[in-house]
């Protein structure tokens, strides 16, 4: 692999071109080198802006003509999959922004041909990255809050709008937008699986889950309770979790986090952590390790098997939510 990673762009909207594209420029052994969107007026634009030497309205020409190391695709997510496909079989090496699929079906046809054609996935779970998420986790691992016994967290935004405003079998919906987020953020922190999902989901009339509330239950008799809703006015971020020595709690996009301990003296009172940083440093830091793991050949940081769990967690949900009753994990 050259010391120069080179990369493809699929996908020029506000979340590729404003966010996933400057990340990429902020790694010094990365170049995006071509960019796609069906929109060739947005393609031009990103191409001129950020200096990219070629764009296209179809990936798989892109594919077939342009050299390059890795594919970043940040697309609807009923186009991810047929995205990803082209680009694995091309043999490319790629960055799925979340959810990777519109479930776990799905996700885990992109995992088992990766490996077939021996390249690597990476889910674009960005919160990771973020600067209170990341102190959350390290105090965790220190044994800020003793066992843990409960968790609860809540993700939301404004009404939908666009393809996010239809319904989950085309790709919509909170859950597939924000729920998958703040399931990755559980499971990682906990670094555990559920045993079993329940769910309720309050529908919009247009029909894709508007609001929504779940339980899983994992091993050690924890319980982690997710709410998420499409009406909240300035939206919402925060998990918080309770265990037999203390307490934490982490916002996003704030990077506060307030924490009380007996089991480390500095937090033996109560006390809240500004912690410094801005969300774009998320991105950055989240596509570095990526381009750094292409280029040593090294494992992905949040590999697709990930992305598979977390896509089994919320087909759980919308299965619960139908059968009223949990539904079992097994992976």
């Amino acid at each position: 692999m050259t010391d120069i990673i080179k990369l493809g762009l699929i996908g020029c909207g506000g979340h590729g071109r404003g966010n996933l594209a400057p990340a990429i420029n902020s790694a010094q052994n990365a170049r995006i080198v071509a960019c796609v969107d069906i929109d060739e007026s947005r393609a031009q634009k990103i191409a001129l802006d950020l200096n990219i030497d070629h764009y296209y309205v179809d990936y798989n020409q892109m594919l077939k003509e342009i050299p390059i190391d890795a594919v970043v695709i940040a697309v609807p997510h009923a186009e991810i999959l047929a995205a990803a496909m082209a680009s694995i079989h091309a043999g490319k090496h790629l960055f799925i922004d979340k959810p990777m699929a519109m479930n776990a079906a799905e996700a885990q046809t992109i995992v088992d041909a990766a490996k077939e054609k021996q390249v690597k996935v990476m889910v674009g779970y960005c919160q990771r990255y973020a600067a209170g998420r990341m102190l959350m986790k390290q105090l965790l691992e220190q044994g800020v809050v003793g066992d843990v016994d409960l968790v609860i967290a809540g993700k939301g935004s404004g009404p939908l709008g666009g393809w996010l405003a239809t319904p989950p079998e085309q790709g919509g919906g909170q859950l597939l937008f924000l729920g998958v987020h703040i399931t990755d953020q559980i499971l990682w922190l906990l670094n555990d699986y559920p045993l079993s999902v329940t769910g309720e989901i309050q529908w919009h009339a247009k029909g894709y889950d508007e609001t929504s509330s779940y339980i899983m239950r994992f091993p050690n008799d924890i319980l982690a309770n997710v709410s998420l809703s499409m009406n909240t006015a300035g939206g919402l971020d925060f998990i918080e979790i309770f265990g037999s020595a203390g307490r934490i709690r982490a916002d996003w996009p704030a990077n506060i986090v307030q924490v009380r301990s007996n089991a480390i003296e500095e937090y033996r009172h109560y006390t809240t952590i500004m912690v410094p940083g801005d969300n774009s440093m998320m991105y950055g830091a989240q596509m570095r390790a990526f381009v750094e793991a292409v280029r040593t050949g090294s494992d992905m940081p949040i590999p697709g098997e990930d992305g598979v769990k977390v896509l089994h967690i919320i087909d759980a949900v919308f299965e619960s939510n139908k059968l009223k009753k949990p539904v079992n994990m097994v992976l």
